[in-house]
């Protein structure tokens, strides 16, 4: 059954790719399968289009792919204290 399952949401992401709903769901069916690395990248892709609008659910995934030993998209490019690094200042003329 969860092959059909995964099946079915590795279509329905294809058709409706900005579906995030649809990844969501699709990480946790990879998951349930012990298909890590596609369930983190699932999951990385409901981040990219949830960009906070649920910060509940963002909370909870960004959790999940650090469970699975993945690194959340919302944490790319953060320094190892979780801030963001500081910006260079422009080249002066």
């Amino acid at each position: 059954m969860l092959p059909k399952a995964i099946a079915e949401y590795e279509t329905a992401t294809t058709l409706e790719p900005g579906n995030a709903a649809g990844w969501f769901d699709l990480g946790f069916m990879y998951k349930q399968d012990h298909q890590n690395d596609k369930a983190i990248a699932a999951f990385n892709k409901y981040l990219e289009l949830n960009k906070g609008k649920d910060a509940g659910g963002q909370k909870r995934i960004e959790d999940e792919v650090g469970a699975l030993g993945g690194t959340p998209v919302t944490d790319a490019g953060k320094t190892p204290g979780g801030k963001a690094p500081a910006k260079k200042p422009a080249p002066k003329k």
